[in-house]
């Protein structure tokens, strides 16, 4: 009875001995698991912590190329609008070079006839007055009025002097004034 007492106390003490191993081994899973647990639940939030700056970037982004698109939208608007500026104003300066040709063609053309009415007026005033030299004596002697003098090989008419029409200026309706 001894003996089987003493190896039931030795079986016990194995027992207890293995029991207090087991128990320490169970704690060092517990502890493993614990940690396996928080690394997951770390992992887990980084993963939707990532997740949710993904889409705040994503969302961030789609916002600016809508900014983008309607910022390209007004500006192709703008570079439209300046475009058919820029042809109304080449048509412009296309009438305006055509309008400055007429009108330089019009001034030469009134310089022209211009220099020919003094010119003429010169010639008038030359001829006025060699005839007033040439027929002064027979104009006086006859009377005032045109009177054809008749020579050997040539005849003039002797036309009382007219002095020229006065210089007008220039029609402010013909230049747009």
């Amino acid at each position: 009875l001894q003996e089987q007492l003493r190896n039931q106390d030795i079986v016990l003490a194995g027992l207890e001995q293995e029991y207090a191993e087991r128990t320490v081994e169970w704690g060092r899973i517990e502890v493993e698991m614990t940690k396996s647990k928080v690394a997951a639940q770390s992992m887990t939030d980084d993963t939707l912590d990532a997740q949710r700056n993904r889409v705040r970037s994503e969302r961030a982004l789609w916002e600016k190329e809508v900014l983008l698109r309607e910022r390209l939208s007004q500006l192709n608007k703008e570079r439209t609008r300046l475009i058919d500026q820029r042809r109304n104003e080449d048509r412009q300066m296309e009438k305006l070079r055509e309008v400055s040709t007429r009108l330089g063609q019009e001034l030469l053309t009134l310089e022209l006839r211009k220099a020919e009415l003094e010119n003429d007026s010169s010639e008038y005033d030359r001829q006025s007055s060699m005839q007033d030299d040439d027929g002064m004596s027979e104009e006086g002697l006859s009377g005032s009025g045109p009177r054809a003098t008749a020579g050997p090989s040539t005849m003039s008419i002797n036309i009382p002097r007219v002095p020229p029409p006065a210089k007008q200026a220039r029609s402010s309706r013909r230049f747009g004034h």
